[in-house]
């Protein structure tokens, strides 16, 4: 089994959805194990995150599993992806499909923290990438899965990686690898040449030949099929070869308790630190709002929709148990360690949507649960979408706060503006009047001005008179004595 995440949850759900389940939920082999599609969707797409869903699979090689060890699988999976959150804080869908000739579990959440509106990234790569390799590898251990990692799959090793590629494609790299290792065990093929004699012989042209590969044509003219792993490198495939292999087969079976034990050690850490970050980001800040929510809800049911979505329930699953009984010493009691710390608390429902390939109904019902397990699955989709319709008023009285606000902020601008414009009036009317006295200041010192020259002009004209008048004086007076 593999984990593989798919895109980021920037284009719409609802197209996402109609792949897995088909539009009219027709999809052939496809089923809804856990959740509500349609919650999900509209989750997912009311959201104005730029990542809004998150969208993955747990990609097995078995062509299916007993419905216990799928929901356990699927319970164990949430309970480490998303630790410390509780099931209410937020919304996942489970779909199985088996219509490639092998089981994958699809699952897609909706990256909002129901309680509080806030954006959840369920996955960031670089963080959480140790998370998810170490809990598939506890996985497969337990549950004696196909180990990617396994010498006598290293041939697969690519095919199971490639989740993308259509049926057919797999169905022919699965032969070819098939073939190819038949006939190196039996020693018709000891080196890259025989390999490429061997797919011309079976009819596939040759496109492409590197140290790590080989690319043959596509039968239906389309993109290159390209083969990767062991017995297609440019090497020799001798006795020394085979000897290698089982060798590394021998060391790896060796060593699967030990490292079985430092996965669930490092799982039990990332676990740790992934429920301390949830933690903090989004604590429950109204715990006694949702204590009330709940009593309120108690004993109401929600009935399915017409596709028979049951979703999930609050039924307590313990830790779950490998099909086989394995002697696992310490790891064990490491194992139940994390069984109380990070799953006691944690349900699942489980299943139950299924999808007809046709006809008139939409969906049918799956007997995995009781009347009061379902009764209960329907309840907590009934608080997950009472907490998405909180959350959504929340929103929109902070909308409308945030518009009345710069609302008021646009009146309380106009105010000030018209307050300033007042007093520059006021300022312009004062700057008048002051200029005005400024003027009449000013004209009355030029009147005073000419006053005072008028005055000493007559003075001089007075002055001119009386000198003048002494002049003729004097001068009739000479006048006289001659």
């Amino acid at each position: 089994m593999i984990v593989k995440f798919l895109n980021r949850g920037n284009g719409s759900c609802k197209a996402t959805m109609d792949y897995l389940v088909g539009k009219e939920y027709d999809r052939e082999g496809a089923r809804v194990l856990s959740g509500d599609p349609e919650l999900t969707k509209t989750l997912s797409d009311s959201l104005s995150f730029q990542n809004r869903y998150t969208v993955g699979v747990l990609s097995f090689e078995e062509g299916n599993l007993p419905d216990e060890h799928k929901r356990a699988i699927m319970e164990r999976f949430e309970s480490s992806l998303l630790a410390g959150l509780d099931k209410e804080q937020y919304n996942i869908t489970w779909i199985e499909h088996t219509d490639k000739d092998r089981l994958e579990l699809n699952f897609v959440i909706a990256n909002v923290e129901l309680t509080s509106g806030k954006r959840l990234q369920p996955y960031f790569d670089r963080v959480d990438r140790p998370l998810v390799e170490n809990w598939k590898q506890v996985t497969n251990h337990e549950y004696k899965l196909t180990d990617p990692h396994d010498p006598e799959k290293a041939q697969a090793v690519k095919i199971l990686n490639s989740q993308n590629l259509p049926q057919d494609i797999q169905k022919i790299k699965e032969q070819i690898g098939k073939v190819i290792s038949q006939q190196i065990e039996q020693g018709n093929v000891t080196d890259r040449k025989d390999v490429i004699n061997t797919l011309q012989q079976a009819g596939f042209e040759i496109a492409r030949q590197t140290d790590k590969s080989i690319s043959i044509k596509n039968p239906d003219g389309k993109r290159n099929i390209r083969l990767e792993g062991i017995i297609y490198e440019n090497r020799p495939f001798n006795e020394e070869f085979g000897e290698e292999r089982r060798r590394a087969k021998q060391e790896y079976a060796g060593t699967g308790a030990e490292r079985y034990r430092t996965a669930l050690n490092k799982l039990q850490y990332a676990i740790e630190v992934k429920q301390e970050r949830n933690r903090a980001s989004f604590g429950r800040e109204y715990q006694d709002y949702q204590r009330e929510q709940n009593r309120l809800s108690t004993g109401v049911g929600m009935e399915n929709d017409a596709r028979g979505t049951v979703g999930r329930s609050t039924d307590r699953i313990p830790h779950a148990t490998s099909p086989d009984d394995m002697d696992r010493g310490q790891s064990k009691e490491q194992e139940s360690r994390i069984s109380r710390d990070y799953t006691e608390d944690r349900a699942i429902a489980f299943g139950s949507q299924g999808v007809s390939t046709g006809g008139g109904s939409r969906g049918r019902r799956d007997n995995l649960h009781s009347d009061d397990k379902r009764r209960e699955s329907g309840q907590l989709q009934q608080r997950q979408a009472s907490h998405f319709k909180n959350w959504q008023i929340r929103l929109e009285h902070e909308r409308l706060f945030n518009t009345l606000q710069r609302a008021g902020g646009r009146t309380r601008k106009k105010d000030r503006t018209a307050t300033n414009t007042d007093r520059a009036i006021d300022r312009s009317q004062l700057s008048v009047e002051r200029t005005e006295q400024l003027i009449t200041a000013t004209n009355r010192s030029i009147g005073e001005r000419e006053q005072a020259t008028s005055n000493h002009e007559r003075q001089a004209n007075q002055s001119i008179e009386m000198s003048q008048e002494k002049t003729r004086t004097v001068s009739r007076g000479f006048d006289m004595e001659l």
